[in-house]
């Protein structure tokens, strides 16, 4: 990690053995969950560098010889930082996977997308969660239960999206 405005390095985390493709930070700054080509999610205390959780990705194989099943593609956590959400594609279906950022366990997986999930959000308002896919289809969903509220069907795919704070 890096200081924007020095450039100096605050925190070296090279615990992946491969190059890392996603990063996100909980919205407190607090965690952040890394995700790796080696094909293992990393949650780990900004200030401190330890470990919260290692595991391996959503819809990985168990090795990179194996044919794989799928891949996850984005991350997002709530903004009270209670979740994690891995949004990705499970043999050719759009899948969401939340975790328990604390310990790496899954709590819910849903369906509902026919194609890769490719952009996530959370309201921070609201118990609202927005998945959108290459699909097209955009998804509301109560966070709490996983209920969809809410499908949008737009002409092409969804690339990125975005919620108004207010």
């Amino acid at each position: 990690m890096i200081d924007a405005e020095s450039g100096v390095e605050l925190l070296r985390y090279d615990r992946h053995q491969d190059f890392v493709q996603w990063v996100v930070f909980s919205l407190d700054g607090k965690s952040i969950v890394s995700q790796s080509h080696d094909g293992m999610v990393r949650a780990w205390d900004v200030l401190s560098g330890s470990d919260l959780f290692t595991r391996r990705g959503p819809f990985q194989p168990e090795s990179w010889d194996e044919q794989s099943a799928g891949f996850c593609s984005n991350y997002a956590f709530s903004p009270g930082g209670d979740l994690v959400v891995g949004g990705g594609v499970y043999k050719e279906q759009g899948e969401l996977q939340f975790w328990n950022p604390a310990n790496g366990e899954t709590l819910r997986r849903l369906r509902g997308h026919t194609c890769l999930v490719s952009s996530l959000a959370f309201n921070r308002n609201t118990n609202r969660f927005i998945s959108g896919s290459l699909d097209g289809s955009v998804k509301v969903r109560d966070t709490a239960t996983g209920n969809e509220l809410l499908s949008l069907q737009a002409y092409t795919g969804i690339l990125s999206l975005s919620v108004c704070p207010d």
